[in-house]
């Protein structure tokens, strides 16, 4: 029975150590580190003998970068971070992070034709010949600054067909539309929907160039309809308007 209950235990941590592994971000018993002079390596590695600090090979001659391995029976990852940290010839250390190819794919069912923003090859053209958007998604999708402000992009073209479901049109909501009057003092009457510039009003022809480049720009994303934008949460302002 005692063995078996120890047997039991030692599967146990096995199990755990195993889980937490797998969610370590980053590779146990290494550091990156940059300095923030040249400095003496093996000097610098004596002075962390106790966790068993060595050299493994320098990343980068120009910045001084170096990867360090170090005994992780010795002192856990933290305590060996923040150490190192604490060293005045250290310009900064972080663990030696694991990287992944991160991907965000939209579900409208046209996406798999635009391969400007997702090239493999679909067209007969070279694959990769795009730009990476769907690695840009992964960090974000837009619609909004990093101050939260919203994201409206003005598209001088044609005009536009506001009616189109995979577009987010911008409105002045600080004008009436219709009443001939300059609601909001910017010099524009009724500039409600956008602005035509042929015929000086807020009347937008519709104009399908100018709907094909406002999908471009900002077509509604992952809404299970018609195609991606480069921007999916932006605001589209169409101004009509050619100097030819």
């Amino acid at each position: 029975m005692k063995t078996f209950v120890i047997a039991m235990f030692g599967l146990l941590l096995l199990l755990v150590s195993q889980i937490f592994a797998k969610e370590t971000p980053f590779k146990e018993g290494e550091l990156i580190i940059r300095f923030e002079k040249r400095t003496n390596i093996n000097s610098f590695q004596n002075e962390f003998s106790t966790i068993g600090l060595e050299p493994v090979k320098q990343l980068s001659k120009r910045l001084d970068i170096w990867l360090f391995k170090y005994d992780i029976a010795r002192a856990l990852p933290d305590d060996a971070l923040n150490n190192v940290k604490q060293n005045p010839d250290v310009l900064m250390a972080q663990f030696n992070h694991f990287v992944e190819m991160r991907q965000t794919f939209p579900n409208d069912p046209s996406f798999n034709q635009q391969w400007d923003k997702y090239n493999t090859g679909q067209s007969g053209g070279t694959p990769d010949a795009d730009i990476d958007a769907p690695e840009a998604w992964d960090f974000t999708t837009g619609g909004v600054t990093q101050q939260g402000d919203s994201i409206v992009i003005a598209i001088v073209d044609g005009g536009a067909e506001l009616t189109h479901s995979d577009l987010n049109f911008w409105k002045n909501k600080h004008e009436i539309p219709g009443n001939g009057i300059d609601d909001d003092n910017n010099g524009y009457i009724d500039d409600y929907d956008g602005w035509n510039a042929y015929n000086s009003n807020g009347n937008v022809p519709t104009h399908s160039h100018g709907t094909h480049v406002s999908g471009i720009a900002g077509a509604i994303g992952n809404n299970s309809t018609g195609v991606s934008g480069v921007n999916w949460g932006a605001k589209i302002m169409p101004v009509a308007g050619s100097s030819r």
